[in-house]
């Protein structure tokens, strides 16, 4: 969401295959206010809002006075670093599989790979393009059938529900 709001803010859709990152240079101090986002110490389960984002965004990131560049790059190594700090804890089988439109943002990839304890699989392209109307055609399924699609100990919820409403035509 960051990177694309920061492309989105100098006239790009998004940082294509992360040129931009990779033509900027990672701010420390940033970097580090980064990090200390709360949502990074909170313990598990847990689920990132939106509105969590924007409220970090506007206070955090957009009173440091750097290029585009740079903040995309040190986003990026954030992005990475938090990535890299958290797979230890969820996967034991030392891959994972890169997802989303952060498999084609090749300064983020390129983040990933430094970390050579982990075999970073990056899908076909099809795949990553429809994996989210796959995932939401299977959420909506859940929902007409009336069965659980929002679990407590993967979001934090109160509890287990089936979110989502159904318009009949």
């Amino acid at each position: 969401q960051w990177l694309n709001k920061i492309a989105q803010s100098v006239g790009k859709q998004f940082d294509e295959n992360g040129e931009m990152a990779e033509a900027g240079n990672c701010n420390q101090q940033l970097f580090d206010k980064l990090n200390s986002f709360s949502f990074y110490h909170q313990k598990a389960p847990k689920s990132l809002s939106n509105q969590d984002c924007e409220v970090f965004y506007q206070h955090n990131i957009l009173p440091f006075n750097l290029s585009t560049n740079d903040i995309l790059r040190t986003i990026t190594e954030h992005i990475a670093y938090q990535i890299n700090a958290v797979l230890p804890l969820i996967n034991s089988t030392k891959k994972c599989l890169v997802t989303g439109g952060g498999a084609f943002n090749n300064s983020l990839i390129n983040q990933l790979q430094k970390n050579k304890n982990w075999q970073f699989i990056i899908p076909d392209k099809n795949l990553i393009a429809f994996k989210e109307a796959l995932i939401f055609a299977f959420l909506g399924t859940l929902r007409w059938r009336n069965e659980i699609n929002i679990l407590q100990t993967i979001t934090g919820a109160t509890r287990d529900t089936s979110s989502g409403a159904v318009y009949l035509p």
